[in-house]
């Protein structure tokens, strides 16, 4: 849309439209790179897994993804056998083996009723 559309769009409007994360002075690009490098290093693979994920649902509308997440796949999960859930455990634990230790989700906690 931006590039077919031929608009030159401000700074400012780039920014609230999510196309550019940082606005800085005229002249002062250079030290916000840097700043922003140093900044953000430490997190650089969560941030680009973020970014994997945010350009993964640009492709769907909220409507789509309320389907996908809302609906069908909690219709599924309601409609899976005892076999199914076993299996599912089963790939599960098989999964947690591959992960490594220090990047492991912690296990749920128990939930009494």
């Amino acid at each position: 849309k931006l590039i077919a559309s031929g608009k030159l769009y401000p700074a400012e409007e780039l920014y609230d439209m999510g196309v550019i994360d940082v606005l800085v002075d005229d002249n002062c690009g250079e030290e916000a790179v840097y700043s922003y490098v140093h900044n953000h290093k430490k997190h650089w693979k969560g941030h680009m897994a973020m970014q994997a994920v945010t350009n993964r649902l640009k492709a769907y509308d909220y409507q789509e993804i309320m389907d996908i997440c809302c609906n069908d796949w909690v219709e599924s999960v309601f409609d899976m056998s005892d076999r199914d859930m076993r299996t599912v455990e089963r790939l599960l634990r098989s999964q947690a083996r591959y992960v490594p230790q220090d990047t492991a989700m912690p296990a749920p906690a128990s939930v009494s009723v």
